[in-house]
C-alpha cells in the first residue's frame, strides 16, 4: 500500500480508548480530517513542507532536511493564516457596493433574507475569463438564468495559497459573508480542536499512521499535521464552515454546485449543506476522476462524464443512485471547432502548467527547463509557436515577464502568449490552428485529442507522478526533458503511429463519453429536479 492508499482510510483506525482519530476531533460531528485529507496529496502538500518524494522510497530524512521542515512549518503556518485575514480585513473595509439581493436596500449580507430560491455556483478568482464568464460554469448559469425557476448565485473565493482576491472587490466573494462578531467565539472552538490534537501523544501518532510495524508515515507527516492542526489553520477552518452555513441561510440556497476537486472551501460547503439538507452537486472536474472509496461524509452528487467513469466508482464503492452520467460540460463548446484549422503553415500549441503555484517545482527549475523545450522548438525550420498559459499562473503580468525572458534567452521573440483566462472558444481555435499540441501532463491534452489534434507531452518534472497517467494509457507521444526534445517533437509531427491514434480515440469515447454539446442541458434539469424534490 502506497503512502496516498494509506492516508485515504487511516484516520478510522481504533488509536486510543477504541477511539479512531475521526471520532477524536470532528466539527460538528463532521471529522476534521475529512476536511483537510486532499490537502494531504503528494501534489497539494505545499513544497516546503512536502516529503512525499522521500516516504515514498522509505528514504531516511537527513538532519539538515529535518532541520529545513520544522523551520518551514511555522512559516508555511503564518504565511496562509496571514494571507486569509488580510482577505478578511479588505472585505470588511470594503464591502461590495451594489445589492447583492435585489429584495434587500442593504449590501452587507448580514442583514439579507433572500425569498428568492437559489442555485449557489462556488468558483474562483483563477475561473473568471477575460470576457467576464466564469470557465466551466457560464453555460450552466445562463440556463438556470433562462429558466427562471432558480436564481443563479455566483460565490466568489480566492484559493488559500493566491493573493488575487483584489479582483474580487466588486463581486460576491465568500469573504463578504464572514461574520466578525462571532470571531472570538470560533478562535475559542479552533483552539479546542487544537488542545484535543495536543493531548494525542507522538508515539500515538506514530502508530496510527504506521503502514507495518516499522514504517510510520508520522517520520515524514508530522511537520504537515502541525501546520494544519495548528490553533490558526483550525481557525480557518472553524469560520469558512460556519462562514459557509450562513451563506447558505441568508441567501435562501436550494442547491450547491462545485466544478473543483474537494479543497477545503468545496468541503466546508459540502458539509454545511448537509446540515440544511440541500443538495451539492459536483460535476466531474477533468478527465482524471479521483477513483477513491467514498466515505461517509461524501454527501453529493457526482456528475460524470460516461457510462466507463460510472462503473469506475461503483466498482470502489460509490453509490449508483448518487453517480449521474451527464456528459463532458467542460468540452460542450468544443464540438464546434472540429477540423476547423484556420491559419496556414505548421504550428505548435504549447500549454503550460501551474505546477511552480503548486509548489511541485521550483521556478528556476522551470524556466531553465521551458527554455530548453523553446529552444527545441526554434530549431526546427518554418515552424510557429503559441504558448497558452493555466489560469492558475498568476499575476499574468509577471508570469508574462518569465516567459518572455525565456523567449528572449532562446531567441524565439517571435512567439504569441496567451494568458491562461481566454475564452475556451479563443483555446479551442488555437487547438484548432496547431499542427502538434505540446503539455505537461495537463486535461487539455484531451481536448486536442477530441479535436483530433496529435499531442505530445513532456515530462519536466522528476518523477512521473504528474505525467504517468498519460504514458501508461498510451495516448500520447512522450519525452523526459532531459531525452532529445527535438527528436521527439519531429516524431509527433509526422505522426505515423497508427496504434497509438486507435488508442487516442477509444480513451475519448470511454473517458468522455457522448460529447454532443448537452451536458449543461442535462445539468441543469437535474439541478431542478433535485432542488424541487428536497424542498
Amino acid at each position: 500500500m502506497n503512502p496516498e492508499q494509506y492516508l485515504s482510510a487511516w484516520s478510522v483506525k481504533k488509536i486510543t480508548n477504541n477511539y479512531s482519530f475521526e471520532e477524536l476531533i470532528s466539527l460538528d460531528g463532521v471529522p476534521v480530517w475529512w476536511f483537510y485529507n486532499r490537502l494531504f496529496l503528494r501534489h497539494v502538500l505545499p513544497n516546503p513542507i512536502n516529503t512525499f518524494q522521500e516516504m515514498v522510497g522509505k528514504k531516511r530524512l537527513s538532519g539538515y532536511k529535518r532541520v529545513k521542515l520544522a523551520s518551514s512549518a511555522p512559516f508555511i503556518k503564518y504565511l496562509i493564516y496571514f494571507n486569509e485575514r488580510n482577505k478578511h480585513k479588505f472585505f470588511l473595509k470594503h464591502r461590495v457596493q451594489k445589492q447583492i439581493n435585489s429584495h434587500s436596500r442593504n449590501p452587507d449580507p448580514a442583514e439579507i433574507v433572500s425569498p428568492i430560491g437559489k442555485v449557489l455556483f462556488l468558483t474562483y478568482t483563477n475561473h473568471l475569463n477575460s470576457e467576464g464568464t466564469i470557465f466551466r460554469l457560464q453555460e450552466i448559469i445562463n440556463k438556470i438564468t433562462d429558466h427562471k425557476k432558480l436564481v443563479p448565485f455566483l460565490l466568489f473565493v480566492d484559493p488559500l495559497s493566491s493573493k488575487n482576491y483584489k479582483r474580487l472587490k466588486n463581486l460576491i466573494s465568500f469573504y463578504h459573508f464572514i461574520d466578525h462578531s462571532t470571531l472570538k467565539d470560533i478562535r475559542n472552538e479552533a483552539q479546542k480542536l487544537h488542545e484535543q490534537w495536543r493531548k494525542i501523544d507522538s508515539p500515538t501518532k506514530a502508530k496510527m499512521l504506521a503502514i507495518d510495524g516499522s514504517f510510520s508515515l508520522w517520520t515524514y507527516l508530522k511537520y504537515a499535521f502541525e501546520v494544519f492542526f495548528s490553533p490558526e489553520l483550525l481557525y480557518l477552518l472553524v469560520l469558512y464552515y460556519r462562514t459557509a452555513l450562513r451563506v447558505i441561510e441568508l441567501e435562501n440556497i436550494k442547491a450547491i454546485v462545485l466544478s473543483s476537486q474537494n479543497g477545503l472551501f468545496e468541503k466546508c460547503f459540502v458539509a454545511a449543506a448537509h446540515k440544511r439538507n440541500i443538495p451539492v452537486l459536483r460535476i466531474q472536474h477533468g478527465i482524471g476522476e479521483d477513483l477513491v472509496p467514498p466515505t461517509p461524509y461524501d454527501h453529493f452528487y457526482k456528475l460524470v462524464f460516461s457510462d466507463y467513469v460510472k462503473r469506475d466508482l461503483i466498482s470502489k464503492g460509490w453509490d449508483a443512485e448518487k453517480i449521474k452520467v451527464v456528459g463532458p460540460v467542460i468540452f460542450d463548446e468544443i464540438k464546434d471547432y472540429v477540423t476547423q484549422k484556420k491559419t496556414s503553415g505548421r504550428c505548435i500549441l504549447l500549454a503550460t502548467t501551474a505546477s511552480v503555484q503548486s509548489s511541485v517545482i521550483s521556478s528556476a527549475n522551470y524556466h531553465r527547463r521551458i527554455q530548453k523545450i523553446i529552444a527545441a522548438i526554434s530549431s526546427i525550420p518554418d515552424l510557429n509557436l503559441n504558448i497558452k498559459l493555466h489560469p492558475r499562473e498568476l499575476p499574468f503580468e509577471q508570469c508574462l515577464s518569465l516567459y518572455q525572458q525565456d523567449l528572449i534567452s532562446t531567441g524565439a521573440v517571435k512567439t504569441r502568449i496567451y494568458p491562461g483566462n481566454i475564452s475556451r472558444r479563443e483555446f479551442y481555435q488555437l487547438i484548432a490552428d496547431c499542427d502538434l499540441f505540446v503539455n505537461f501532463g495537463s486535461t487539455s491534452s484531451i481536448e486536442a485529442l477530441i479535436l483530433d489534434k496529435t499531442v505530445l507531452t513532456i515530462n519536466i518534472f522528476d518523477d512521473d507522478y504528474i505525467t504517468g497517467w498519460i504514458k501508461e494509457k498510451k495516448i500520447s507521444y512522450t519525452v523526459h526533458y532531459t531525452e532529445n526534445i527535438k527528436e521527439a517533437i519531429m516524431q509527433a509531427l509526422q505522426d505515423n503511429d497508427q496504434h497509438l491514434k486507435l488508442n487516442c480515440r477509444e480513451f475519448v469515447i470511454k473517458k468522455c463519453g457522448i460529447i454532443d454539446g448537452l451536458a449543461s442541458v442535462r445539468i441543469v434539469e437535474l439541478i431542478h429536479n433535485l432542488a424541487e424534490k428536497n424542498h
